[in-house]
């Protein structure tokens, strides 16, 4: 694999983050927010970067339980969520 490093990619992500921010407040959504919220936070911290004011994670793997209970289906993956609503395959995750 030829990806660059987080140190390498950081400063573009925080342009793309920024121009997509609405008066300073960025939300990010990613389902099981935890795990990558975690990866994130630690990639910053690594490479002594201070992560920005005013983002916020958002789970939608919490929001699909909440709206539609968590019993209502065996799984709540991506892959099952875009069956059960009838949307297209979601891309390779990471």
């Amino acid at each position: 694999l030829n990806a660059p490093t987080f140190g390498e990619a950081v400063h573009d992500l925080l342009a793309f983050v920024e121009s997509q921010s609405l008066h300073n407040h960025t939300t990010l959504i990613a389902h099981n927010v935890s795990f990558d919220s975690r990866f994130l936070l630690a990639e910053f911290e690594r490479n002594g970067i201070q992560v920005p004011e005013g983002w916020y994670f958002y789970d939608s793997l919490h929001l699909a339980k909440n709206v539609m209970g968590k019993d209502s289906l065996k799984s709540f993956s991506l892959q099952n969520l875009n069956k059960h609503f009838n949307l297209p395959a979601p891309e390779e995750e990471h």
